[in-house]
C-alpha cells in the first residue's frame, strides 16, 4: 500500500494527479491505496485509478468543471461502480449539482466531497481562484477556437505541419504556434515522444471549448433567423438537401446522429447568402422563426462521414449549450457513439 506515483504513461502522469492524491491521502491514510504496479485504468473512461476502504475508484480528470458538464460526467459514473472528478477549478453551481448526483469530487487546493459509506468527507471553503481571464491563453480566443475545433474534429492533426493545420482551420500560419504553446499551457497538449503530440484528456478539451465557443465564437456567428413558408416545415424537414457548404447542426444534428431527439429549433451553418437561402428552401427572415442559420466556420474534410451535419464536436457544443436536459442527453449519446476512439 503506498501513496507514491508511478511515472507511467502521459495519461496517468498528469500533474494533479500527484497533488489529489496527497489531499486524499492526508484524511483517508492507510484507506487509500495506490497500486504501483497498475497506477493506470484498463476502464477507458477513468484516467488512473485508486482503491478507498478495498473498492475501486474510477478517477476522470478535468481543467475546469462548470455545470454544463454534469450531465456526462453522471452518464460516466452509470458505467463504472465509484468516479471521483479531480479537477483544478469546479464552480460553486457545479459542485452543488455534483452533490446531487452523488458525484464525488476534489479540487486543487483540496476542497473535497467525497460520500463512500462508511467514509463521508466533506471540506469547502479553501479559497480557490478561477482562471484569469487576463491572461492571454492564445488557444481560446476566437481563432484559436477555430484551431482546437480541427484537433477535436481530428486530433491527429497536431502532428501535421503547421501550413496543414492553418489550412483546416482558416486561419493564419502565424496563429498555430501560439495556439500550440497556448494548450501545453493548460496540459491540453502533451508530447508522446520526440517527434509526436497527443491529446491526454479529449473529453476536458471538448467541455472547455465547448464552453468557450458558445461564449466567445458562436455569438459572431449568428446571421439571421428564419421561418419556413411550408406548413408542413416540421414534418417534412428531414428530406430537405440542403446544398453544398450548408449543414444541420444542433437539435437538427442530434436527430440525425441518434434519433434521440425531435427538434424544436433547426439550426443550419452555411455559406450560403440569405437570398441563397430564400430561394433554395422557401424560408423567410422571422425575428421569430425557429430556423437559426450561423456561418460556417470550418474547412469540409474528405473524410466527413455526414455530408449535411456539422462534425460531432459541433453538434456536442451546440446542444450541451442549450441548457435543455433533453438536449444534453443527446449531446452524451452523440460522445459516446461517435467520439469513443477519443476518450
Amino acid at each position: 500500500m503506498t501513496h507514491e506515483l508511478l511515472p507511467i504513461m502521459n495519461k496517468a502522469k498528469h500533474p494533479l494527479l500527484e497533488i489529489i492524491i496527497d489531499h486524499l491521502a492526508n484524511k483517508l491514510g492507510d484507506q487509500l491505496e495506490y497500486d504501483l504496479a497498475h497506477g493506470g485504468s484498463k476502464h477507458s473512461l477513468c484516467d488512473s485509478t485508486l482503491r478507498v476502504h478495498g473498492r475501486e475508484i474510477c478517477v476522470v480528470i478535468k481543467n475546469e468543471v462548470r455545470p454544463n458538464q454534469v450531465p456526462s460526467l453522471q452518464a460516466q459514473q452509470d458505467q463504472v461502480e465509484h468516479l471521483l472528478v479531480a479537477s483544478n477549478y469546479i464552480t460553486p453551481s457545479a459542485k452543488k449539482l455534483l452533490q446531487e448526483k452523488r458525484i464525488n469530487y476534489v479540487d486543487r487546493v483540496g476542497n473535497i466531497w467525497f460520500q463512500l459509506a462508511p467514509i463521508y468527507i466533506h471540506i469547502e471553503g479553501v479559497p480557490n481562484q478561477p482562471p484569469t481571464e487576463d491572461r492571454k491563453n492564445r488557444a481560446f480566443t476566437k481563432t484559436g477556437i477555430k484551431v482546437v475545433f480541427q484537433f477535436l474534429n481530428n486530433p491527429e492533426l497536431v502532428n501535421t505541419t503547421y501550413r496543414e493545420i492553418a489550412h483546416s482551420a482558416r486561419v493564419s500560419l502565424g496563429t498555430i504556434p501560439k495556439v500550440m504553446a497556448g494548450l501545453q499551457e493548460e496540459g491540453f497538449l502533451l508530447r508522446k515522444h520526440e517527434s509526436a503530440w497527443m491529446i491526454p484528456e479529449y473529453r476536458s478539451l471538448l467541455d472547455r471549448w465547448q464552453f468557450e465557443y458558445s461564449k466567445k465564437l458562436k455569438p459572431g456567428l449568428f446571421i439571421k433567423r428564419f421561418r419556413s413558408i411550408d406548413p408542413d416545415f416540421l414534418n417534412v424537414w428531414k428530406d430537405i438537401d440542403l446544398k453544398a457548404d450548408s449543414y444541420w447542426g444542433g437539435e437538427a444534428a442530434g436527430y440525425f446522429l441518434t434519433k434521440y431527439l425531435n427538434p424544436e429549433i433547426f439550426t443550419v451553418y452555411t455559406n450560403q447568402t440569405i437570398g441563397d437561402l430564400m430561394k433554395n428552401y422557401r424560408w423567410v427572415p422571422d425575428e421569430k422563426g425557429n430556423i437559426h442559420i450561423y456561418q460556417a466556420f470550418w474547412q469540409k474534410s474528405s473524410t466527413d462521414k455526414h455530408s449535411s451535419i456539422v462534425p460531432a464536436p459541433l453538434a456536442y457544443a451546440d446542444l450541451m449549450s442549450t441548457g435543455n436536459s433533453r438536449c444534453m442527453e443527446t449531446a452524451t449519446i452523440i460522445y459516446e457513439q461517435y467520439l469513443p476512439e477519443h476518450s
